[in-house]
Formats: structure tokens, sequence, C-alpha cells
């Protein structure tokens, strides 16, 4: 469980937050996954995040077009969304 005045306290002294999607390839773990995520970006309000694949493999890495879609869809807002890819 995210307790938000140590997220606010992380954020405040430059800490950054990694998303990765590697999660949601697999059918056991992607609610797990896709909850964290939600709860990272409602808890940060989409600061100071990177998102990685965290994959080993090649095949299931998505372009940024894809990424940003994904982001979007969990509840960030657009500018956080293509930052997010850009730092």
């Amino acid at each position: 469980m995210l307790k938000r005045n140590q997220v606010y306290e992380a954020i405040r002294k430059g800490k950054f937050f990694e998303l990765q999607y590697s999660g949601m390839f697999d059918a056991n773990k992607k609610r797990v996954c896709l909850t964290n995520c939600i709860n990272l970006i409602k808890a940060t309000k989409g600061k100071n995040l990177l998102v990685s694949s965290g994959l080993s493999s090649h095949i299931y890495h998505r372009s940024p077009v894809d990424i940003c879609s994904l982001l979007l869809t969990l509840g960030m807002k657009r500018e956080r969304a293509v930052k997010c890819l850009n730092v």
C-alpha cells in the first residue's frame, strides 16, 4: 500500500518512480500490475514517473505511442504521459 506522505516526500527530494509494463503480458500478473500502476499514477499525480518495459525479449516492447495510450487509459494526463517517455 502506498502512503501518500512518503510519495510526496520522495517527489520533493527529486526521486523518480519506475513503471514497468512487463507484468501486463502475464495473465497471472496483469490485474496486480494494472492496479499498482493506477495507484502509483494517482499517488504521484503523474509526477516523477519513468516508464520502462522490464522485458528481456524485444518481441514485447511497445512503441511510445502505445505507452502513451496505456498511460492515458490508466488515468494520466496527456502532457504527463509524454513527459514520462522523454525524461
